[in-house]
């Protein structure tokens, strides 16, 4: 474990939420995502007590990047990002997220399941339903080969309502399901009872296929009224 940044580190709480520590200049850190369960931050940085300055370094340092290569990923300057470092300045929640998204591994198609809610929903629309599950595939495909730090980040945040319910379920039901496979905690929107599908989606849509997928759909999948066979989740 990194030592704490000399100051008077201290729990901040908000509307009943704790972010984490944050050194005592004035201005605050959110040291982990709003709403995320410590058990799911905790798959990203171990030590939820770090201040903000030792959580940084603590994952360049895993990464192995320096500091140039952090701040060319994170869009800042390298006396920036030392500054930040140093606990001389204090990022804010979005800055702190960046950074810490910059030293995880490049090369996933979907960073993240907001940016694919919106492009399976425009899909489903447009009567794509099994291109829009190709798409699925590409996520499950990123995740055997990924880490727990990375499927933290993939899932933390709630997707915006697209317009489709389905895909709105499908959202809450691959978070628990890439969570549950991962053993780290389920982001608390995934929880969401109005992610449901109404009329249900089953996946593979041939009728004969539909007996299959009742049988064979984790309860992830199921619960949230989508339907999808073994299969259609096996990667090879």
């Amino acid at each position: 474990m990194l030592p704490r940044v000399a100051g008077t580190p201290r729990r901040l709480r908000v509307a009943g939420n704790t972010y984490g520590n944050y050194r005592a200049t004035g201005s605050t850190c959110c040291c982990r995502r709003p709403g995320v369960p410590e058990a799911l931050w905790s798959a990203i940085i171990p030590d939820s007590m770090m201040d903000a300055s030792s959580q940084l370094r603590f994952v360049r340092a895993r990464a192995g990047f320096s500091q140039r290569e952090v701040a060319r990923r994170a869009g800042t300057s390298s006396a920036t990002l030392s500054r930040y470092e140093s606990g001389a300045l204090v990022p804010n929640v979005g800055t702190f997220n960046r950074l810490v998204e910059a030293c995880l591994p490049r090369g996933r198609r979907w960073p993240s399941l907001t940016a694919l809610a919106p492009v399976v929903a425009e899909m489903r629309l447009s009567d794509q339903s099994t291109a829009a599950w190709r798409l699925v595939g590409e996520v499950l495909d990123d995740e055997a080969m990924g880490t727990p730090a990375e499927t933290a980040l993939v899932v933390a945040d709630a997707p915006a309502p697209t317009g489709d319910n389905a895909t709105d379920a499908l959202m809450a039901a691959l978070a628990e399901y890439l969570a549950l496979q991962r053993g780290i905690q389920a982001p608390g929107w995934s929880q969401d009872p109005d992610r449901v599908a109404r009329p249900w989606w089953f996946v593979a849509d041939a009728p004969a296929w539909i007996p299959t997928s009742l049988r064979e759909s984790p309860r992830s999948f199921a619960k949230r009224g989508v339907f999808v066979t073994a299969a259609g989740l096996e990667r090879r």
